[in-house]
């Protein structure tokens, strides 16, 4: 695959992981965070870079712990914010 279509890669991810830090919903922000760093991990691989494969592919698994293992429905903000 040619560098610049990888770098593109990198690019989409990144933006995924800023997109995510907007939201107030928490399972919202942690699926879209899951979704960037898949996203970096496909990067990390395609350009062999270890770091980024480790430490996105232990977020992507962070993310899927609590979004679909450990449900709580307490995390969400929103009723954080519907307290005050």
């Amino acid at each position: 695959m040619q560098d610049k279509y990888i770098e593109w890669i990198g690019y989409v991810a990144m933006f995924t992981l800023m997109i995510a830090f907007t939201f107030k919903d928490t399972r919202k922000l942690r699926f879209v965070n899951m979704l960037g760093a898949v996203i970096f991990v496909i990067y990390g691989i395609l350009k062999n870079l270890p770091p980024i494969v480790i430490a996105n592919g232990f977020i992507a698994l962070a993310n899927i712990y609590y979004l679909f293992i450990k449900k709580d429905p307490k995390v969400s903000t929103k009723k954080i914010y519907a307290d005050k």
